[in-house]
């Protein structure tokens, strides 16, 4: 089923308890684990939101410290989610354990084989940008610690001229950022697994959509039993696409407006992203690092818009797949029962960003266009 890379991460940073972990001072030692996250995560977003409120010395400072808040506020947004959220995403995740989710033969172990696969290329492609990007900032952070320059500007109340405090500081802020990269990677690659999971047994409710007849005609004789059978199959048949409409419901309750968060603040990192490399020499240290944390920008959207995309493309399909069976072999109540599951289908699984949005590639593209204008105008201005 899931992959548990995700959760692994965000076990070992203070997010996610071990679900085995009951006893009372293992609770509240990880309790105190996830305190100690959140709040070396808030400090650095309320050194940030001062600095932007202090005087500025131009224009493209202001812009800088803005997108280090915005960036952080996003990460921090995230971690209190998964810690608030942690008992509806243990029960999402039970859910997949239950027996209309389990695969019942060889040709569904190969759906949920399909789909693990393509969550894991996912994974490791998101891990392998993020990974690259903080390298090459880290290298970018340790040259300006040479000459004594923080890696972002933030309000700090000590002098730095010492270098004990500066060494410090820069630490907290180096670390601080690479915190904050690994909850944006372990957090989306989470959600769009669970996402893909839909996907998963949409595909498999259509697999058994079009075996419906050999599962019910299989041994049996008397025209008693195969109504029987027949009533049997069906009833797990609604059962199970009934569970997977509520599965994803919950799931776009409980992420829907991090969602939304994250296309804001995505759409504004992006255009001032690629406005300030457009005011850099091509030969400029700084640039490498800018364009790799664009394209995590870039990914984080495009993970959750393309498993959007999916699950769209995945729900219509039923009404189409049920056209292709022999429905006409069946008894007439299941036959009401499939015009039912049809017309159920006519309005798609869709996942929205804080119920405005659709997530989908559709709107992937038409965020990339209005990024585009936004960009051309600042430039020719």
């Amino acid at each position: 089923m899931l992959r548990p890379i995700g959760f692994t991460i965000l076990q070992l940073i203070g997010l996610w308890q071990p679900i085995h972990w009951q006893t009372k001072w293992s609770v509240k030692f990880y309790q105190i684990y996830s305190l100690v996250t959140i709040t070396y995560l808030y400090i650095h977003v309320l050194s940030d939101i001062i600095e932007l409120f202090r005087i500025q010395e131009n224009l493209e400072n202001f812009i800088n410290d803005l997108l280090v808040f915005l960036s952080m506020l996003g990460c921090s947004i995230k971690a209190t989610n998964i810690l608030n959220q942690r008992y509806k995403i243990v029960k999402l995740i039970t859910k997949l354990s239950s027996f209309s989710y389990l695969p019942q033969d060889q040709n569904e172990e190969l759906i949920l084989q399909e789909f693990d696969k393509s969550i894991s290329t996912k994974t490791i492609i998101n891990f392998s940008i993020v990974v690259i990007t903080a390298t090459l900032m880290q290298i970018t952070f340790f040259k300006n610690g040479l000459k004594y320059i923080l890696p972002f500007k933030a309000w700090v109340p000590l002098n730095l001229s010492n270098p004990i405090t500066f060494w410090t500081i820069y630490s907290f802020q180096s670390i601080g950022s690479c915190l904050g990269a690994t909850i944006n990677t372990a957090y989306d690659t989470l959600v769009a697994s669970l996402i893909l999971q839909v996907c998963a047994q949409l595909s498999i409710f259509k697999y058994r959509l079009s075996t419906i007849l050999k599962r019910v005609q299989s041994n049996v004789k008397l025209s008693a039993d195969i109504n029987k059978k027949e009533a049997y199959f069906f009833a797990n048949f609604v059962k199970h696409h009934c569970e997977i409409f509520q599965f994803a419901k919950t799931l776009n309750k409980v992420f829907g407006i991090i969602f939304f968060a994250q296309f804001l603040i995505s759409t504004f990192v992006i255009c001032v992203t690629v406005y300030s490399m457009s005011q850099l020499d091509f030969g400029s240290s700084e640039l490498p690092p800018r364009v790799m944390y664009l394209l995590c920008m870039l990914y984080q959207l495009f993970l959750f818009c393309h498993a959007g995309s999916e699950v769209i493309t995945k729900s219509t399909e039923i009404n189409v797949k049920i056209h292709t069976i022999n429905w006409y072999l069946l008894n007439n109540s299941t036959q009401k029962g499939l015009l039912i599951i049809m017309l159920r289908s006519l309005k798609p699984i869709k996942f929205t960003t804080g119920f405005i949005i659709d997530l989908s590639m559709e709107s992937y593209t038409q965020m990339m266009l209005i990024n585009d204008r936004k960009i051309n105008f600042s430039i020719t201005f």
